[in-house]
C-alpha cells in the first residue's frame, strides 16, 4: 500500500467514525425504547396480578426464601421482599421507564439516575424470585439493560461505547445460536412434536393453534424447522450482504411478534426485538472494519 492509499484509508476511517457516532446514538435510542416498553409491561404485570395468580396466592419470595441462608429469612428481611415492597419496586421501575423514554439523550443526568434506579429494581426482582416465574424475556432485558447502562456513562466514540455495542450484538447472536442448537439436538423439536406440546399448554397455548399443529404434521414440522434454521444460522449473518441481513432480522422480529400473539408472552416481543437496532449497527461496524483491514493488507 503506497502513501496515497494510506492517506485515503485514513480519511475513510475518519468519515466512518463521524457517521458511526450518530448511527450508534440512533440505534441505542431505538433499542432502548423497545426495551423500555418491555420493562413497562413487566411493571404493569407486577402491579396487576392475574386472576390465576390471585387464585393460587403465588408469590415468588415464598419459595425463593428457602434457597437463601437463614440470616436472609429473618423478621427484618421479610418485609423487604413482601408483596407491598414488590409493588413499590414495580412503581419505581415504571416511573424510571417513562423518564428514560421521555428524554432524547441517554447521557443527561436525569436519564442516568433513572437508569441506575431501574437496574436496582431489576436486581431486586432477580433476588426476590431467583429465576422462578422468569423466562427468556427477563434475561434478554437484563442483557439489554447492562449494555444501555454502560452506554449511558460512555463518551461518544469511546471504547466503552464500542464495547456496549459489540457486547449486545454478540449476545444477540449467541442467544439465537444457543436457542437454535438446543432445538436442533432435540428429537422432539426435529420431529415437530414440540410445537404440539407448547401450544397444548394452558400457559402458552391456544385452542386454534393447538388443533392446527395436532392435525397437520407437515405444518408443525415446517414451523419447527423454520425456527431452528433461522436461529442456528445467526453466527453467519454478519457475513451476509446488508439486504440479506435485514431480511433475516425482519424474519426474526416477525417470529417474535407471532410468538407474542399466539402464546401470550407480553414481554417477549419487546425484549428480543430490542436487540435488533444495535445488532444491525454492530454488524455494519464489523463488516466495515473487516473491509478496511482487507484493503490495508492488499
Amino acid at each position: 500500500m503506497d502513501k496515497k492509499d494510506g492517506v485515503n484509508l485514513m480519511f475513510r476511517l475518519i468519515k466512518m467514525k463521524d457517521a458511526t457516532r450518530s448511527k450508534v446514538a440512533c440505534a441505542f435510542k431505538k433499542s432502548d425504547t423497545l426495551a423500555q416498553l418491555g420493562f413497562i409491561v413487566s411493571a404493569v404485570e407486577d402491579l396487576l396480578e392475574s386472576p390465576l395468580a390471585k387464585k393460587s396466592q403465588y408469590y415468588p419470595w415464598k419459595i425463593t426464601r428457602t434457597l437463601y441462608p437463614r440470616f436472609l429469612r429473618t423478621q427484618t428481611i421479610e418485609p423487604i421482599f413482601s408483596q407491598t415492597a414488590g409493588r413499590a419496586i414495580a412503581c419505581t421501575r415504571l416511573v424510571s421507564s417513562f423518564v428514560i423514554v421521555a428524554n432524547s439523550s441517554s447521557h443527561i443526568h436525569v436519564t442516568q439516575v433513572a437508569r441506575v434506579l431501574q437496574a436496582g429494581t431489576q436486581l431486586y426482582q432477580t433476588l426476590r424470585s431467583a429465576g422462578l416465574g422468569q423466562d427468556g424475556a427477563d434475561q434478554a432485558l437484563i442483557v439489554e439493560q447492562a449494555a444501555q447502562l454502560a452506554y449511558a456513562f460512555s463518551k461518544e466514540g469511546s471504547k466503552l461505547e464500542k464495547s456496549a455495542t459489540y457486547f449486545l450484538g454478540a449476545q444477540a447472536i449467541l442467544s439465537y445460536f444457543v436457542s437454535g442448537y438446543v432445538k436442533l439436538i432435540s428429537p422432539v423439536w426435529r420431529s415437530g412434536e414440540a410445537m404440539v406440546g407448547i401450544t397444548r399448554t394452558a400457559s402458552y397455548g391456544g385452542r386454534g393453534v393447538d388443533q392446527l399443529m395436532a392435525e397437520y404434521p407437515k405444518v408443525r414440522k415446517i414451523a419447527a424447522w423454520s425456527v431452528i434454521v433461522s436461529e442456528i444460522m445467526a453466527p453467519a449473518v454478519p457475513f451476509f450482504p446488508r439486504p440479506a441481513r435485514i431480511s433475516w432480522q425482519t424474519s426474526m422480529v416477525t417470529m417474535h411478534i407471532l410468538i407474542a400473539a399466539l402464546m401470550g408472552l407480553n414481554r417477549f416481543m419487546w425484549a428480543f426485538s430490542s436487540f435488533h437496532p444495535i445488532l444491525d449497527e454492530a454488524m455494519s461496524q464489523w463488516r466495515e472494519i473487516a473491509q478496511m483491514r482487507v484493503a490495508s493488507v492488499s
